[in-house]
């Protein structure tokens, strides 16, 4: 179920666009992002990569959950960016599109520059 949430999201990337404050002008890449391991860097699995012409890069982790969402994503999160390999002079921006429930602990965390609740589209 997750990985088709993932591609539902995906698929309607313009509703991701709008919730994050990006032109769709301003957008070099967007998609999955997967970076292989070699000797010098680690891998890492992007869920939904946003690049754009500012330097600004979007790590959106998407994830459906039946359960409570707590703050471990937020390590999860914040492996994937210390292993990202990107650029000088670049940002790298948290992002997490969610559907779910999430809790106070993740919510109070202001670790995510937006939390984007997808069921809100779905209403």
């Amino acid at each position: 179920m997750g990985l088709q949430f993932e591609n539902l999201m995906i698929q309607n990337r313009a509703f991701i666009y709008q919730a994050i404050g990006v032109s769709r002008q301003d957008i070099i890449f967007d998609g999955p992002y997967t970076q292989r391991e070699t000797s010098r860097k680690k891998g890492c699995q992007i869920d939904f990569l946003i690049q754009t012409r500012l330097g600004v890069f979007y790590v959106c982790e998407i994830k459906l959950t039946t359960k409570t969402l707590g703050v471990s994503v937020i390590d999860e999160v914040k492996e994937k960016i210390k292993a990202l390999k990107n650029p000088k002079n670049t940002s790298l921006v948290p992002v997490l599109i969610y559907l779910g429930e999430r809790s106070e602990a993740l919510e109070d965390s202001d670790y995510f520059i937006r939390e984007i609740n997808a069921g809100a589209w779905f209403s």
